[in-house]
């Protein structure tokens, strides 16, 4: 019997609380519960407030801002490795497309540089230590096929030093000349 009206006033106490909620938990009172807020009701018949409702506020910095944290991170460290390999990808683009831009040592074009660089005289000594008729300097040149100096050499020998200064390194050694004829 004594079991019956314990939960008799289990029951009133309960539904009078319903009613008129505690004063404590006014954001559940007014139905203002937030989606991360989670709301425990526990019932204990021993104490003289059998049942308890309680809200518990989420941690903001450890369950908010944390993973958001990590997944920003997560996402820069992917946008930065993309970044990273879009970088390489150009950079070999770029690097085919100035070999391909690049004018082959043809015999006219090897005639236009002879005349932009000594109107086409292979005995040519400017005097300013360029020689030939391509204007190589002396450690360019290097006794190139026994002769001291490009002004020197036969036609054929400035020729090939040429086209094999020209297969090591392109229109380079001569700039302006490559460049007003359009060769870089």
């Amino acid at each position: 019997m004594r079991n019956l009206v314990q939960s008799v006033a289990t029951l009133v106490l309960l539904a009078s609380q319903v009613q008129s909620p505690i004063s404590g938990s006014t954001a559940f009172a007014a139905g203002q519960s937030t989606a991360n807020e989670s709301i425990e009701v526990s019932l204990n018949m021993t104490n003289a407030q059998p049942l308890v409702i309680s809200t518990k506020q989420p941690n903001y910095d450890a369950e908010v801002l944390a993973p958001l944290h990590a997944a920003q991170a997560k996402a820069a460290a992917e946008a930065a490795a993309k970044a990273a390999a879009a970088r390489k990808k150009v950079v070999k683009m770029v690097q085919t497309v100035v070999t391909t831009v690049q004018a082959a040592a043809t015999p006219a074009n090897m005639l236009a540089l002879r005349f932009c660089e000594a109107g086409n005289i292979y005995t040519r000594n400017s005097g300013n230590g360029y020689y030939g008729a391509y204007q190589f300097d002396i450690g360019t040149w290097g006794n190139w096929g026994g002769y001291a100096r490009p002004d020197l050499a036969p036609a054929d020998v400035q020729d090939a030093k040429f086209l094999e200064t020209f297969a090591r390194r392109g229109w380079s050694p001569w700039p302006a000349c490559a460049r007003k004829l359009g060769f870089m």
